[in-house]
């Protein structure tokens, strides 16, 4: 879980004011970081199903994804949906691809 200490410690650190951060998945579960990043900006959920998610990671072995042993891909959407949901000024959809989701979030920011 080194990715996890990564974001406890880097997390804290980013003071960019105006700027977009995209954090990795694992980001949601350093409250620490999560706390620092709502008090330099708003922070966007962008929702996917689970379906999407699955699709768009293919082979998630090769991706870096952060997931205790013995784990399922459900249990890790279900514990990080509810973990963004928590964190989130705002909740936009990320069905229908990058354009729309960037279209929904100006339009709420």
């Amino acid at each position: 879980m080194r990715a996890l200490e990564i974001y406890r410690t880097t997390g804290r650190t980013i003071t960019e004011q105006n700027a977009v951060i995209a954090t990795g998945g694992s980001a949601v579960y350093s409250e620490r970081a999560m706390r620092h990043f709502a008090t330099i900006g708003k922070i966007v959920y962008i929702h996917i199903s689970y379906e999407e998610m699955e699709a768009r990671l293919g082979d998630f072995a090769h991706r870096g994804v952060v997931m205790p042993e013995g784990y399922t891909l459900r249990e890790l959407y279900n514990e990080r949906a509810a973990l963004y949901e928590k964190y989130a000024h705002v909740t936009v959809s990320g069905e229908g691809g990058m354009t729309r989701a960037i279209e929904r979030i100006a339009s709420v920011l």
